[in-house]
């Protein structure tokens, strides 16, 4: 699958919005509340390598404790799946023990992707959270 972003969790998402851009990273849409996860989203890119910034509303957050115990750091990969529900019925064919995934967040709108229906977020005990978006046919 091909990577479509890095996730990085960040307290301050204009902070950080800045250091990206002293590395080559140009902002490629206007910041973003994303009220279903209670989060601000803001995408940036470097000659195709796209970063999401998300910065928590607020404690109720379901990223808040996510961010305490990591603080401004990468949190997740997102791959373009060919059809998103049999990819997550692949990898959930694994069981969790064995290496395989578990579902913690299952396909729901995500609007800050334009174009994009369903996102899915899924954990691996082996390389952590990976969440999976729809690829788009052009």
């Amino acid at each position: 699958m091909k990577i479509n972003h890095i996730g990085y969790l960040v307290e301050n998402i204009e902070s950080a919005a800045k250091e990206f851009k002293g590395l080559g990273f140009s902002q490629t849409g206007e910041m973003f509340e994303d009220i279903s996860r209670e989060a601000y989203l803001l995408f940036l890119d470097n000659g195709g390598y796209a970063v999401e910034l998300i910065q928590p509303v607020s404690e109720t957050s379901p990223i808040y404790e996510l961010l305490r115990r990591y603080r401004n750091s990468p949190y997740h990969i997102c791959y373009e799946a060919d059809n998103l529900s049999e990819k997550i019925d692949e990898m959930l064919s694994t069981p969790w023990r064995k290496g395989g995934y578990i579902l913690i967040s299952p396909p729901s709108p995500a609007p800050a992707m334009l174009g994009c229906p369903n996102v899915a977020f899924l954990m691996n005990r082996n390389i952590g959270m990976i969440e999976l978006v729809q690829k788009q046919v052009l």
